[in-house]
């Protein structure tokens, strides 16, 4: 069985929604236990985001789900001092690439905005996120996401959920 295109382009809408309406919970479920999720920094030298998450440094960087069920437990507890008060958030996400795809696996690009707003206050991110999307007991989830933020000057600490 393959992996159908539109099945995996609802799944990256479905990931923004439950985002938006802070059911982290849920979100966290669309992701492999094994899942990477990787935001490079930009290099200032060369302008290129880092290329190596071990060894270079990255605006988030986690290695499997544990480190976002973390992350999702100080959202849900208030213990995330960054995140208080909590932002308002809208997802949007476009331009869907199949880069590859097997009867087990799709690798698919996307471009995305964020906007958010918290005290009165309006942001936006935007970039492109590089998805590998599985099957695993029969759902399509999020295997590897690798976000590249495109306006990389972040005045404050940039969370899972604003980009």
């Amino acid at each position: 069985m393959s992996i159908n295109k539109n099945s995996a382009i609802d799944l990256i809408y479905q990931e923004g929604m439950l985002l938006d309406e802070k059911r982290f919970d849920e979100w966290l479920e669309l992701y492999t236990q094994d899942a990477v999720f990787w935001v490079p920094a930009w290099d200032d030298d060369s302008n290129e985001y880092t290329q190596n998450p071990q060894t270079e440094i990255s605006l988030i960087y986690y290695a499997n789900r544990d480190g976002l069920a973390d992350r999702v437990f100080r959202l849900k507890t208030g213990r995330s001092s960054a995140s208080t008060p909590e932002f308002r958030t809208s997802h949007l996400s476009s331009n869907f690439i199949v880069q590859s795809s097997s009867s087990t696996e799709l690798v698919m690009t996307c471009a995305w905005v964020t906007h958010s707003f918290r005290e009165k206050k309006s942001l936006s991110y935007f970039g492109n996120s590089y998805y590998t999307l599985t099957e695993d007991n029969g759902k399509l989830k999020i295997s590897y996401k690798k976000t590249v933020v495109k306006n990389d000057y972040i005045d404050q600490v940039l969370d899972v959920y604003q980009i």
